[in-house]
């Protein structure tokens, strides 16, 4: 999986302040753009403190292999099981 450059959290503080700034000068429509960036900086701040989740989905991703490669070799009969009485 190709790692991704996320932005350093200042850079999202100040372009959601720059973008609540252009609201006041062009149009109103860029507060709910302001405040869309706004919501993304705690999750860029948890990326940044928690980087070990890597390892974690790359365990997950490696279990989740190995098994579905236990179920496809899990050999399956296809004759029919008689159930057994019990008196």
């Amino acid at each position: 999986m190709k790692k991704i450059k996320l932005p350093h959290p200042m850079k999202l503080a100040i372009a959601s302040i720059s973008a609540f700034w252009i609201a006041n000068i062009i149009h109103s429509a860029f507060n709910p753009i302001g405040v869309m960036v706004l919501l993304l900086i705690p999750i860029l701040v948890f990326d940044l403190l928690y980087p070990q989740q890597d390892k974690l989905i790359k365990q997950v991703y490696d279990h989740q292999n190995a098994m579905s490669e236990a179920a496809k070799a899990e050999e399956v009969d296809d004759e029919p099981v008689a159930p057994e009485v019990v008196n």
